[in-house]
């Protein structure tokens, strides 16, 4: 009968040699594992600071803050964060370049600046613009007061009635009346409007 030993041993000797070869072709000088890569650089460089700020007031309640857009050479701009009248917290963030306030009054003046930020963590910051002022515009003034009512309103309409109604009678009359007169009754009624200068007037022509 033919022994099995001597191939066994010579397959378990191929696989002791493969798994040396394996370990040495992973591993460093010295039998041991390679570093691990250094750590990628720390972002601390902060944004350029935003320039052309402009502040406007478009009407009475809202006050437009737009600059332009800062630059960073290392994770990003981020962001901006507005400032009003020197406080040092930030009265909003955005991620545009512009931003509307609408918490103003009329006839105010506001001043602001803007800071930008970058996209590490913590997030580096740029110093804060230049200061821009805007005054928001007062209140326009509505008139809600309506006009007083016309007076001698019946008095009109009854000499534009009389002045008529006397036309067509002196268009209906043959010869013509005393100009003079006539005009002279009808002005002496428009004054008063009584009763005796009305008696004038129809007395004036010759009916």
């Amino acid at each position: 009968m033919v022994s099995n030993a001597p191939r066994l041993a010579a397959g378990l000797a191929a696989e002791a040699l493969a798994l040396l070869l394996l370990a040495a072709c992973s591993s460093g000088p010295g039998g041991s594992a390679p570093p691990p890569p250094p750590p990628p650089a720390t972002d601390t460089t902060a944004p350029s600071v935003p320039t052309g700020v402009v502040a406007t007031a478009p009407m009475p309640t809202q006050i437009l803050v737009s600059w332009t857009a800062s630059t960073d050479a290392g994770t990003g701009v981020a962001g901006y964060r507005v400032y009003r009248d020197g406080s040092n917290t930030a009265l909003a963030s955005v991620t545009t370049t512009s931003y509307t306030d609408s918490t103003v009054l009329a006839n105010t003046l506001y001043s602001y600046t803007v800071r930008a930020f970058d996209g590490a963590t913590p997030p580096n910051e740029s110093a804060q613009s230049g200061s821009v002022s805007a005054t928001t515009p007062p209140v326009p003034v509505v008139d809600i007061t309506p006009p007083s009512i016309p007076a001698n309103v019946t008095a009109a309409a009854q000499s534009i009635f009389l002045y008529s109604a006397v036309a067509d009678r002196i268009k209906k009359i043959l010869g013509a009346p005393d100009r003079d007169r006539v005009i002279s009754a009808l002005r002496a009624y428009k004054q008063d409007q009584g009763a005796a200068s009305f008696r004038a007037v129809l007395e004036s022509l010759p009916i």
